[in-house]
This record gives structure tokens, sequence and C-alpha cells, in this order.
């Protein structure tokens, strides 16, 4: 999902709440850190490279053949919000970052799409399981 999807799919979720709720760069970027808080870290992002970056949070595997690592990076979040840029989760927990944007733009039920962010990553955390090695 890109985040134009994700604000057109914001704005009808809030049509009769806030006529004039807009995910602007510090909305998207507070939006994807609280679903980091409510993550474990190994549940947001695997990637395979051939070396450690520097925005590693955690090793995952690291092949014995010194191929590549498997490793947890920060989210990256937008300084400019790009509409045609995608959305820097794993797939299934867009909606949940849409939710969040919903959950910080609202005014009448802000707890509800808390609730519904949180429940989509809690479905992703018990669909997804990820062993970790910290020896690395």
């Amino acid at each position: 999902m890109t985040y134009g999807q994700a604000k057109t799919l914001v704005k009808q979720f809030l049509l009769g709440d806030n006529s004039n709720a807009e995910v602007t760069e510090l909305v998207a970027q507070q939006a994807l850190q609280e679903i980091a808080t409510l993550c474990e870290p190994i549940h947001l992002l695997k990637e395979y490279t051939t070396s450690i970056p520097n925005d590693v949070f955690r090793v995952v595997d690291k092949y014995e053949d010194s191929k590549g690592v498997v490793h947890t990076r920060y989210i990256r979040t937008p300084q400019v919000l790009s509409d045609s840029e995608e959305i820097d989760l794993d797939i299934d927990l867009h909606t949940a970052f849409v939710f969040m944007c919903c959950a910080y733009l609202s005014f009448k039920q802000k707890d509800y799409y808390e609730q519904k962010a949180s429940g989509v990553v809690s479905i992703y955390k018990s669909n997804h399981s990820f062993e970790v090695d910290d020896t690395y």
C-alpha cells in the first residue's frame, strides 16, 4: 500500500468525524512508531542482505556460507510524504497503519481506531512467528 492509498482510506474512514483529516509526515511517523511499539521487534521487517547495514535493530539469522544476513531493521519514517511511496511495514500491517492514523486524526472515535490497530497487530503477531538468534 502506498501513502496515497492510505491517505484515501483514512479520509473515507473519517467521513462524518473529521472532514479535514490530513495524514502529514508527523502523523505518519507517529503511527509507524506506535505500531513499532505494539510489535515485537522481530515482527517489523525481515530483510536479507549480503552485509549488515547501519540501521539494523536485530540480526535474525546469519547464514553460515557468509552469503547473507537476515535482520530486522528500524522502520524508515518519511521525512517528506510522497503519495507514490510504499509504506515501510510488512503488508499485513498496512491496515494497522491506516487505523493508527485514524486514531490520531479522529475527534469522536480515537479509542475505537486504536483498538482496531491493536487488533490487527495482535492477529499479525499470532500468525507470524520468527525464530530469533541473538548471538550475533
